[in-house]
Parts: structure tokens; C-alpha cells; sequence
């Protein structure tokens, strides 16, 4: 058998690995200031390096321990309520994105990915809001579109942020409303993919040399959100992840 060591050894050495590192700081630095981001910034990069499925699979396995304690810390501001119905939605969701990974050509699956990012930036930079309350079935379709990103590509942020910002939710609401979601799904997501074979050799030591990174750019980002106006949240979030899901567009490679 291999020598664990040894093979994290050469995965630092590789020539990639120092841009990937680079990549998981800032999103995880977003993903600390803003509840969510991470997978809009790290899987189109990821994916152009080491294919949607281990791109995939490694976010889930850095990011599922990080936030927890984070998620804990900002449970008293989610909203618990709107949370419910979006993750029971999810749970149907997920499924389904892990089929659509297994059976996409891989350069398929980069197109979609950024095409879904960018398009969606788009809409939530452009200041729709949802003009009526709505119920819990809107909620959970919400929802399961979500938890298909999810079990996609770990990109299921765009449609719960662009709902909840719809409504005008507070950044701090947000924040810790997308944190619960996420780690909720993110434990579906997890059996998911143990179940489909993704959780590789391979997988979870790229994620072992990227968790300390990943951990230190949520702490990060963390402490920057309480300097932080409700407007430079918005933009500043807008902003790059629009520029990662360009950036891991099939084109450049």
C-alpha cells in the first residue's frame, strides 16, 4: 500500500497545487465573510484542473467539518423557519445532481457548471425581489433546484441566496440562513456521494493538504463580515463569483 506521506508529499509538489491553495483562501475567505460562495469560486477552477467529480467531491469533504462550529456560532440568526421547507426540498434534489454528474461528459459538465453561476450572479445582481410572500411549496422548489446544484457540483448557493435576497433578508439573516442550509445538505450530499463511489483515495488526501487552508480563510472571513455595509456584501460577493465562474470556463484550457 501506499505511503500516505508520501503521496501528500507529491500532491504539494505538483505544479497546480499552489494555485489550487490560492483559490481555497479566497473562497474560503468568501464563504466566511458572506455564508455561502465557496463552491462558486473553488469548483469551476477545480473542475478545469481535476474534473467535476473530484472537484466535487473534495469541497464537500474540507468544507463539511470547517463550518460546523460556524454554523453552531450563527444558529441563533437563521431562520429556521424558511431554512425547513428549502432543505426538505433539497433532500429530493440532491439525488438527482448526482445522477446528472455521473452521466455528464466532464467538459459538459464545466459548461453547465459556469453557464448556471454566471447566469444566476446575473439575477442577483440585477435587483429582483420577490414582490408577495410565498409558501412552503415555492420554498421547497426552491429547494430541490438547489439540491440538485448541490449534488451537481457543491453550487447549490445561487438559487436559496437569490430567494432569500429577493425578500429582502438582512446580510447577518442570510448569512447564518445559508450556513444551516448548507450543512444540512451537505450531509446529504455526503451520503450521496459515499453511496455513488465519489469518496476516492485519491479525493479525500487532495482534501486533507486543503482543509488547513480552507479553515483559515473561513475564520478570515468571519472576522471581516463585522466591518462589512450591507452594500459591499452584496457587490463585493457579486463580483467574485462572477469572475471564478468565468475564470473555469472550458475555454482557457
Amino acid at each position: 500500500m501506499t505511503d500516505p506521506t508520501a503521496d501528500l508529499l507529491a500532491i504539494l509538489a505538483r505544479g497546480e497545487t499552489l494555485a489550487v491553495l490560492a483559490v481555497v483562501a479566497f473562497a474560503a475567505t468568501v464563504r466566511g465573510f458572506a455564508g455561502f460562495g465557496a463552491g462558486m469560486i473553488y469548483i469551476p477552477v477545480a473542475a478545469a484542473l481535476y474534473g467535476p467529480k473530484v472537484a466535487a467531491a473534495t469541497l464537500l469533504l474540507f468544507d463539511l467539518p470547517a463550518v460546523i462550529p460556524a454554523t453552531i456560532r450563527l444558529l441563533p440568526q437563521a431562520d429556521v423557519r424558511d431554512v425547513a421547507p428549502i432543505a426538505l426540498g433539497g433532500l429530493l434534489g440532491v439525488p438527482l445532481g448526482f445522477l446528472a454528474l455521473s452521466a455528464l461528459d466532464p467538459v459538459a459538465a464545466r459548461w453547465a457548471i459556469s453557464a448556471i453561476v454566471i447566469v444566476c450572479v446575473a439575477a442577483l445582481a440585477s435587483g429582483w425581489r420577490v414582490r408577495r410572500d410565498v409558501g412552503p411549496a415555492v420554498s421547497g422548489g426552491v429547494g430541490v433546484v438547489a439540491g440538485f446544484l448541490n449534488g451537481l457540483a457543491q453550487i447549490g448557493a445561487p438559487p436559496v441566496v437569490l430567494f432569500w435576497l429577493g425578500r429582502d433578508r438582512a446580510p447577518a439573516t442570510i448569512r447564518a440562513s445559508a450556513s444551516l442550509y448548507f450543512l444540512i445538505g451537505s450531509g446529504v450530499t455526503m451520503t450521496t456521494y459515499l453511496i455513488g463511489g465519489l469518496i476516492t483515495r485519491e479525493v479525500v488526501l487532495l482534501a486533507v493538504v486543503l482543509a488547513p487552508v480552507y479553515a483559515a480563510g473561513l475564520w478570515l472571513g468571519s472576522l471581516l463580515f463585522g466591518f462589512a455595509s450591507p452594500v459591499f456584501y452584496r457587490r463585493f460577493a457579486y463580483g467574485v463569483i462572477a469572475a471564478a465562474a468565468v475564470a473555469g470556463l472550458p475555454i482557457w484550457r
